[in-house]
């Protein structure tokens, strides 16, 4: 095997395929990636068994041929070289040689291959239930529900995104039991898909992949979920188990609704929150009253901060208080210059949505007061 690749093209690739591995792999070859031509460039693979990617990158085939490469250290060897095009060659003996086409840098990298016949057999992709969407959009569902996925133990069900199709409305939907998130978006498909649950670590991979031009093919199957973004192919097994019924806890009307700048509310919450040495324990309150918002944060070993903010409220006088990471996770996902913030008792979950924009809302539980 001997081909010439932009070092570019290559450090991406390899680098989405180091993301898929693991350090908790038993089995010591899934630590490595597996490099194999192609009539028209080369294909960079990586897989723990449940997730695989596949990168199809421009090179020029001097030979053919296949090997698979310790991740990490291929890696690092690629990272280090000029950003210029790289030779890489695998001989008799598959030693896989690396270096730079730049005269100037004389180095010869070597690292020894495993042959590809010792590498798992991918799973096959089950191209069923196949439709396309906007790279854009499928960026927007997952960054603007992947915060209220559990950080639980992975593999049971509320520790990925539920994807649900049904009469052309595609849904994302999240929950960690404290919080939940979803999103809308039409879809001009006529496929019905009730629960695939797609696990974080692929959401997370996707978020990287992703821009703001061109579309994206998903296929859905039973137990299996495929992503074709340009030249790379990601596929993943589903979470096995069934998400909540989320539709229970979605509040039909509520008491008060105010409506914020975004930007602003989210610096407020911010400052007030650097309070907090750890931020998943800091709790800001809320308190409305006479067209203000007061926020107020206390650390009885630290100290206090407070931050006013004028605001339209015209109803009785009403506190709240909320763990400040939700609450910037949900308004950072806000991509309106304002929002509407949807109150009732302070004991039950507050809604946070987009002006003007019914396809996207989170929820948030309070904390109770002290």
């Amino acid at each position: 095997m001997k081909i010439t690749a932009t070092k570019e093209k290559l450090l991406k690739s390899i680098q989405l395929a180091e993301d898929i591995i693991t350090s908790k792999n038993t089995i010591s070859i899934l630590s490595n990636i597996l490099l194999e031509t192609t009539e028209n460039g080369l294909i960079i693979t990586s897989t723990d068994l449940d997730v695989a990617i596949k990168s199809n990158i421009e090179a020029k085939i001097i030979e053919e041929g296949s090997i698979t490469v310790f991740a990490k250290t291929f890696s690092d060897f690629i990272r280090a070289l000029p950003n210029d095009d790289i030779e890489i060659t695998v001989d008799n003996e598959k030693m896989v040689h690396i270096k730079s086409k730049n005269e100037q840098v004389k180095i010869d990298f070597n690292i020894i291959g495993i042959p590809k016949n010792d590498y798992p057999v991918l799973p096959k992709v089950e191209k069923e239930n196949i439709f396309t969407i906007p790279q854009s959009v499928l960026k927007s569902l997952i960054r603007k529900t992947i915060f209220s996925v559990s950080k639980d133990e992975a593999g049971v069900a509320i520790s990925g995104i539920k994807l649900e199709l049904k009469d052309k409305r595609l849904r994302f939907a999240s929950t960690d039991a404290r919080r939940l998130s979803l999103m809308d978006y039409s879809v001009d498909t006529d496929i019905n898909i009730e629960n695939a649950i797609i696990p974080q670590k692929v959401l997370a991979e996707l978020l990287k992949i992703l821009t703001d031009e061109g579309n994206v093919d998903i296929s859905v199957s039973s137990n299996q979920i495929y992503f074709k973004i340009d030249n790379i192919e990601l596929v993943s097994k589903l979470i096995d188990g069934k998400f909540p019924d989320y539709t229970q806890v979605i509040p039909t009307n509520f008491e008060k609704k105010v409506v914020l700048y975004t930007k602003q509310f989210y610096n407020a919450v911010n400052r007030v929150s650097l309070l907090f040495k750890d931020k998943a324990k800091a709790k800001v309150t809320c308190k409305f009253n006479n067209n203000r918002l007061e926020l107020l944060s206390i650390d009885p070993e630290i100290g206090n901060a407070k931050e006013e903010i004028d605001t339209p409220y015209d109803y009785e006088p009403y506190e709240i208080a909320f763990n400040s990471e939700f609450l910037l996770d949900a308004i950072k996902a806000i991509d309106t210059e304002k929002f509407v913030l949807g109150l009732n008792k302070n004991t039950e979950a507050a809604l946070i949505k987009e002006e003007n924009n019914e396809d996207y809302l989170s929820l948030i539980m309070p904390i109770r007061l002290s």
